[in-house]
């Protein structure tokens, strides 16, 4: 909505915590309203376009990058599930601490932040790295274009 849209559709979500999830983020956005100080969802909508950036005024040269901290680790594999079933395929198996260990392939992860977002520890987190990264599937070197939003 701060990118300019005056409302939301939600599929997904009502289909897996049913229909009581609509209320759930109506008292989010109030929530969220109130800790920002808005009245009405107008008071907000496109208020972020101003920071907008052509890709060009982007540094290139960016990228974030997953990492597991092998310690805090509980062995759920969900960060592997996630990244093999629904992201780029950069999270390979490992044994250590008597379980099986999450381990990032640093050129195959794009910094999605879904490793983070499926593990229930907080053994995932994510790191930055300003360098061009070569990446074996793509046999070129390519750099992240991920910029943390501004709102």
């Amino acid at each position: 909505m701060v990118l300019g849209a005056s409302s939301v559709q939600v599929c997904t979500a009502v289909m897996h915590y049913g229909y009581r999830i609509v209320e759930d983020m109506i008292d989010g956005l109030s929530n969220w309203m109130d800790e920002k100080g808005y009245k009405k969802c107008t008071d907000f909508i496109g208020k972020a376009l101003p920071n907008i950036k052509d890709w060009s005024d982007l540094n290139l040269n960016y990228k974030l990058v997953a990492r597991i901290d092998a310690n805090l680790c509980i062995g759920c594999e969900l960060c592997h599930v996630a990244a093999w079933d629904g992201s780029h395929q950069c999270i390979d198996l490992e044994m250590g601490n008597g379980h099986r260990v999450p381990v990032i392939n640093d050129p195959e992860c794009v910094g999605c932040n879904l490793c983070m977002l499926v593990v229930q520890s907080m053994a995932a987190s994510r790191w930055s790295r300003s360098r061009p990264v070569k990446s074996r599937r793509h046999g070129s070197n390519t750099s992240g274009t991920r910029q943390e939003p501004k709102v």
